[in-house]
């Protein structure tokens, strides 16, 4: 996790699409690797307690990976695709 937040940050300092495109398909991959753990957790024989504190800490990462997957989108994606709404 922390190598791929240095990377997010060094793409975007470098605005490196191709490397940025990169980042957005690891991330896909991770997230569904972590929602797929996740339902199996729920289908386990864990006691409540600790599948319950599981899913919350696979949930953060999984955010933290939508954020980083936001930080690379800036530099492939053009801003009105990015809902940025001028007023």
């Amino acid at each position: 996790m922390r190598d791929l937040m240095l990377e997010t940050a060094d793409v975007f300092s470098r605005s490196d699409e191709q490397a940025a495109r990169r980042i957005l398909d690891l991330v896909r991959v991770e997230e569904k690797a972590l929602e797929a753990a996740i339902k199996d957790i729920t289908r386990s024989d864990l006691k409540t307690s600790d599948a319950v504190c599981l899913v919350l800490v696979m949930r953060f990462y999984k955010r933290i990976f939508s954020h980083l997957s936001n930080i690379a989108s800036t530099v492939c994606l053009p801003v009105d695709r990015m809902d940025f709404f001028d007023e």
